[in-house]
């Protein structure tokens, strides 16, 4: 089962508001400033796996960049898809020579239909953009199958 956490209730926990204080000390108030909004509108519009939030919230951090391709991405994403919902993710290498973020599109269908709209946004807009996510950013899909 996947729990996820949003930023209102991180907010309202003092147990991880307490973990968040002690794991980030060293960021700079000064980053999240300009960010602040863009922020809370990135989880806002995605939900994060409650083990994750630290981690996400942390590689946003060492990798601005991704914010204004973050903030974009929702668009192409349901034009293409509809009906969706996004979370983030980060993707270890087993071996531990990379990490990357990873947006989930959760959707319901057949998996050759999915495939051929996945297909459909990296021509529109994944492949365009990929330069520019530094092959730290992935866009994945999560089918579930539709009930008959």
């Amino acid at each position: 089962m996947l729990h996820l956490i949003s930023v209102p209730q991180l907010l309202e926990d003092t147990k991880a508001q307490k973990e968040f204080e002690k794991a980030y000390q060293d960021f700079r108030e000064d980053f999240w400033l300009p960010f602040s909004t863009d922020i809370n509108e990135i989880f806002t519009t995605y939900s994060v796996p409650q083990d994750d939030f630290l981690p996400v919230f942390s590689f946003l951090y060492h990798h601005k960049f991704l914010i204004p391709i973050l903030l974009e991405a929702p668009k192409p994403i349901k034009d293409i898809f509809s009906e969706v919902a996004l979370s983030l993710t980060l993707d270890h290498d087993p071996e531990g020579k990379f990490e990357e973020l990873c947006i989930v599109i959760r959707i319901r269908g057949e998996a050759e239909e999915v495939v051929d709209l996945l297909s459909k946004l990296d021509k529109a807009w994944f492949l365009k953009t990929l330069p520019k996510t530094r092959n730290q950013l992935n866009v994945t899909i999560e089918v579930q199958e539709e009930q008959h």
